[in-house]
């Protein structure tokens, strides 16, 4: 699936470390597909994340069948095997992550060439040092403070984001601490979407039936 940037709108970020007691994944990102989200992340890191390789790429294979049965692109998180055995639309990366020539040359090589990756940036220091060959967005932030990433990098702010995006022509997605209601004051700082992970495993699904069209709609402007 060719990358767009309107595909960044209402992005989810999932893996079973972020599910709340009684929650089911699968069904979860199908709730979440049925009310309009336009890209899923995999993510899967962390204690309490699946540890077991064979059970991850099972997963991430269920999860490949769910979005390609909607015809929304799936990313897999920092690992770049992972996401071509199950024939990911893209990867994203970390600034900790694998080093992104390594990524971009993989790709390259494989069976599956045009899969696009997204590389996480917070701030202006970290985007000037970083090499966005073969790069087809940004992941940035955290725009407000955030517990579902230990490793978070310091908050960056509407203000932060707003440099980044004017600093770059790449397409940005914000993420961080964002929740539903944030979509307007986001979409004005020129990014172009909205990522979140406890906004959606918190959510009813009437409450995602109405704010995904409604987050689309904001970046649709």
């Amino acid at each position: 699936m060719q990358f767009e940037a309107k595909m960044l709108r209402s992005y989810l970020v999932i893996g079973t470390q972020d599910l709340l007691a009684g929650q089911d994944l699968l069904a979860l990102v199908e709730a979440t597909l049925k009310a309009g989200v336009t890209i899923v992340q995999y993510r899967e890191k962390g204690s309490a994340a699946i540890q077991n390789a064979a059970d991850k790429l099972a997963l991430a294979q269920k999860l490949k069948d769910l979005t390609t049965k909607y015809q929304v692109p799936l990313v897999i998180d920092d690992d770049v095997d992972l996401a071509l055995a199950v024939g990911a639309d893209g990867i994203h990366v970390g600034q900790s992550d694998q080093k992104m020539q390594q990524v971009v040359a993989k790709i390259k090589a494989s069976a599956h060439p045009e899969t696009f990756v997204g590389l996480s940036v917070s701030n202006l220091t970290q985007l000037a040092n970083s090499d966005l060959t073969g790069v087809s967005y940004l992941g940035s932030g955290p725009i407000k403070a955030t517990s579902s990433k230990a490793d978070a990098d310091p908050v960056i702010g509407l203000a932060g984001l707003t440099a980044l995006v004017q600093a770059t022509e790449l397409p940005i997605v914000a993420i961080g601490g964002v929740s539903f209601t944030d979509d307007t004051v986001i979409a004005a700082t020129g990014a172009h979407g909205l990522a979140m992970i406890s906004a959606f495993t918190h959510a009813k699904d009437s409450e995602l039936n109405t704010w995904v069209p409604k987050i689309n709609q904001a970046f649709s402007k």
